[in-house]
């Protein structure tokens, strides 16, 4: 049993919870994005080189040509070494089978497109044109500001951050 402090706020029954404890799992092209999208590892082009894939070749399709063998790669390696994850493809099928079940009991059920249809071949699986919407309910997950990034404001006053100037006074007309 996995479980890890997120930079997600747990809200039920009116109260926030900002350290809690999130169980979760990782999607194979989750971890393949991290491998190759800048701003992460940023290792597409090595990926690419390393296959026989010419990165240059924009004609070729070479990125998702990456990002289809990196995804391949991460399945065979957990499942060489009798670990289990969760595939795009089974993800969606499984998301896509609770969505209707939930709808067919006259729930709905809240869902960020971009989170639910696969980073890779989304446009070829069921899930593209399912119709979602996104809204909150609790008790639930949000998202809070990060730790880290709010380290760089930890020097200054609570005096600085505030306009006396009164620049920051609303004008209505």
């Amino acid at each position: 049993f996995d479980c890890f402090s997120t930079c997600f706020t747990m809200t039920v029954g009116g109260l926030q919870y900002t350290c809690c404890p999130f169980n979760g799992w990782f999607m194979e092209c989750e971890i393949t994005r991290d491998l190759i999208e800048p701003g992460r590892m940023d290792k597409m082009e090595v990926i690419a080189r390393a296959i026989g894939v010419d990165p240059t070749d924009e004609d070729d399709f070479w990125r998702e040509r990456v990002a289809h063998e990196t995804n391949k790669a991460v399945v065979y390696s957990f499942r060489r070494d009798g670990h289990s994850i969760v595939d795009h493809v089974t993800a969606q099928a499984q998301f896509l089978a609770h969505d209707l079940r939930e709808k067919r009991e006259g729930r709905e059920c809240p869902a960020q497109w971009s989170w639910v249809v696969p980073s890779s071949g989304g446009a070829t699986m069921p899930i593209w044109h399912h119709e979602m919407r996104d809204f909150y309910i609790e008790p639930a997950y949000q998202y809070q500001a990060e730790v880290s990034s709010l380290r760089a404001f930890s020097t200054l006053q609570e005096t600085d951050l505030i306009d006396r100037s009164g620049s920051n006074d609303f004008q209505f007309e």
